[in-house]
């Protein structure tokens, strides 16, 4: 039976949380779609402009295998597929903080982005976390069973290549920084609770499969005069940038 609306209404907070001005910068994919290697490339090259930008690139040599002169390589486990909310996890050595189980997304240009900063050293209450904090077995089947590869760092970056490195973090740190870690933690656990919920009781939908947001704008053309079948909210949007406006009221209106 299809679930996925009735997770939805929980669940676009999250994304709404964590998509910006930047072209609303979540993908979402509803149902489950595979992270390709296009992803994995955005993904790397995010880790590698964070590493550079806060110049941790030293601190890790010791944990990964020395490649070229001058750089080495770090493994890179990614869960294989982004759940129905655009999001998906991967884990690394991010030294000197450990082995670090990183929450990840894709933005509509391609970009990856990052969940949580170096600097709050990924405390176990946060959707990015150390994987000492992970129970060993669920660590243990991740690595046999999510997409393994790697990536290189240098220990002597040129400076055009740093300066790339920094641009493109600065970017990504200003399309994130209207969102909380509180805000976004606080998201996830409700929208893993309504997923719970949703999984003991029967789809109001009747196996809908079309929605779209109500906040006063004119009806989508392929939405004219279909009759709503559930209505979730309103819902107040407390972000600055984006459509709606802030402090606007957004409903989630289902229809076939």
């Amino acid at each position: 039976m299809n679930r996925r609306f009735q997770i939805f209404a929980v669940g676009l907070w999250l994304l709404l949380l964590q998509c910006s001005s930047a072209a609303q910068q979540c993908r979402t994919s509803i149902p489950e779609a595979p992270v390709s290697s296009g992803d994995i490339h955005s993904l790397i090259q995010a880790i590698q402009d964070e590493i550079y930008a806060n110049h941790l690139q030293a601190d890790g040599y010791d944990a990964g295998v020395p490649a070229e002169k001058g750089s080495y390589q770090l493994q890179l486990y990614i869960q294989p597929a982004f759940n129905n909310q655009g999001l998906a996890w991967a884990i690394y050595k991010l030294m000197p903080y450990g082995e670090v189980l990183r929450m990840f997304w894709i933005g509509s240009d391609g970009t990856a982005f990052l969940y949580g900063r170096p600097e709050d050293r990924f405390p176990p209450s946060q959707p990015s976390y150390l994987t000492a904090y992970m129970d060993d077995a669920e660590l243990l089947h991740a690595k046999q069973t999510w997409t393994k590869t790697s990536f290189a760092l240098a220990l002597n970056l040129s400076a055009p290549r740093r300066d790339q490195a920094i641009r493109r973090q600065r970017r990504r740190v200003a399309a994130t920084s209207t969102v909380s870690s509180a805000e976004a933690a606080a998201a996830r656990k409700d929208s893993r609770r309504a997923a719970q919920e949703a999984n003991a009781e029967p789809d109001p939908t009747g196996g809908a499969t079309h929605f779209f947001l109500d906040y006063g704008q004119p009806l989508p053309v392929w939405a004219i005069g279909a009759s709503p079948i559930k209505t979730f909210g309103p819902f107040l949007k407390t972000l600055e940038n984006g459509n709606p406006s802030k402090d606007v009221k957004v409903k989630i209106v289902i229809i076939r």
